[in-house]
C-alpha cells in the first residue's frame, strides 16, 4: 500500500494519456475509423485523443500542397475523438495550419502514398513534416510515425506487398519516421485464412482497394491496437476479447468516410478470434520489420 503525507491510502492513477495525430487518405480512415470506439467502450485504462486529417485519394504531395493552401475545400474531413467512442467530423472547416494551432499531439502519423518514386517520396514526407514542425502551436516535442497502409486487391497482391514493403524500407532508413503501424502487413496475412472471403469483392475489399466495414477495418484496427499497447506498455492482449463491431455499433458511432459496401456488416465470433490473431502475428511481423530497416535498406 502507498500512503500520502496524511498517513491515508494514496489512490494510484495508472491511466495512460496519448494523443495521436494522423495524416493520411480513406486506407487511414479504414484502419483507425473503430479506435476510439474499441478503446473507449473496451479498454478504458487509455485517456485517448485522436485526430484524423483526411482527404480521399491523396498522396503526401498532395497534402504537403494542402498544408501551404490552407486548404478547407474538397473531400477534406478533420475528424476528432477524445475520450469518446464516436467521431466529430469537421468538414471542410480547419486547415492544418488551424489544425496545429488548436491542439496537441504526442504523435503524427503519416499514412504514406508509395510511389515507385523513393527519393519523391521521401521529399513529400520530410516536407509535410517540416511543415508541421514549423507551424504547430505547441510547446511539446512531438514523435513522427508512419501507418503501412493496406495492399490494393486491384493488382498482384504479393507483388503489390513486396512493393510496398521495399518502399517502407526506404522511408523508415531516409527519414526520421521513429516508428510504423504496420495494418496493411494484417491486411495482407488475412488473405491467406478463411477472412479472404470477406467483402462485397472477395479479398476483405468493398471495392479491390478498401477494407469493407466490420471485420475487414476491424482486422486493421486490431493492429494499431497491438500498436498502441504496445507503446503505452499496457499489459493486455486484444486476443479473445468479444470486441466487435456490428451493425447497431456501426451505425452508432458516426464513423468518418464509410466504405460500407451491401450495408451488412460480415463475420462471426470465430473469424473475430482469426481476425486477433491475424493481427497479433502482423503488428510483431511488422516491429520486426522496423527493427531490420531503420539502418538498413538491404
Amino acid at each position: 500500500m502507498v500512503y500520502n503525507i496524511d498517513g491515508l491510502p494514496s489512490v494510484q492513477n495508472d491511466k495512460k494519456s496519448i494523443s495521436i495525430l494522423f495524416v493520411g487518405n480513406s486506407l487511414t480512415q479504414d484502419g483507425i475509423a473503430y479506435l476510439p470506439y474499441m478503446l473507449h467502450t473496451y479498454y478504458p485504462e487509455i485517456d485517448f485523443r485522436f485526430y484524423m486529417w483526411y482527404i480521399g485519394g491523396y498522396t503526401l504531395a498532395q497534402q504537403y500542397e494542402a498544408f501551404v493552401n490552407e486548404t478547407k475545400t474538397g473531400d477534406l474531413i478533420f475528424s476528432v475523438a477524445e475520450n469518446t467512442s464516436n467521431w466529430t467530423n469537421y468538414l471542410q472547416q480547419k486547415s492544418m495550419k488551424d489544425v496545429l494551432s488548436e491542439y496537441e499531439f504526442d504523435i503524427v502519423c503519416f499514412q504514406e502514398f508509395i510511389t515507385t518514386n523513393h527519393s519523391a517520396n521521401l521529399t513529400d514526407w520530410n516536407n509535410c513534416r517540416n511543415y508541421i514542425l514549423d507551424n504547430y502551436a505547441g510547446n511539446n516535442a512531438l514523435e513522427f510515425i508512419s501507418l503501412f497502409h493496406a495492399p490494393s486487391c486491384n493488382s498482384p497482391v504479393a507483388t503489390n506487398f513486396e512493393h510496398l514493403k521495399t518502399d517502407n524500407a526506404y522511408l523508415l532508413h531516409d527519414t526520421i519516421s521513429q516508428d510504423m503501424i504496420p495494418m496493411g502487413i494484417a491486411k495482407y496475412r488475412a488473405l491467406a485464412t478463411e477472412l479472404d472471403s470477406l467483402g462485397d469483392a472477395g479479398h476483405l475489399t468493398v471495392d479491390g482497394t478498401h477494407a469493407q466495414e466490420g471485420l475487414p477495418c476491424l482486422l486493421q484496427t486490431f493492429c494499431v491496437m497491438c500498436w498502441l499497447f504496445d507503446k503505452l506498455a499496457i499489459n493486455k492482449s486484444i486476443y479473445g476479447s468479444d470486441a466487435r463491431i456490428t451493425t447497431a455499433v456501426y451505425n452508432s458511432i458516426n464513423v468518418p468516410g464509410p466504405n460500407l459496401g451491401t450495408g451488412v456488416i460480415t463475420g462471426t465470433d470465430a473469424q473475430n478470434l482469426i481476425a486477433q490473431e491475424v493481427a497479433i502475428k502482423a503488428y510483431k511481423e511488422g516491429k520486426q520489420f522496423v527493427v531490420d530497416n531503420l539502418f538498413s535498406t538491404n
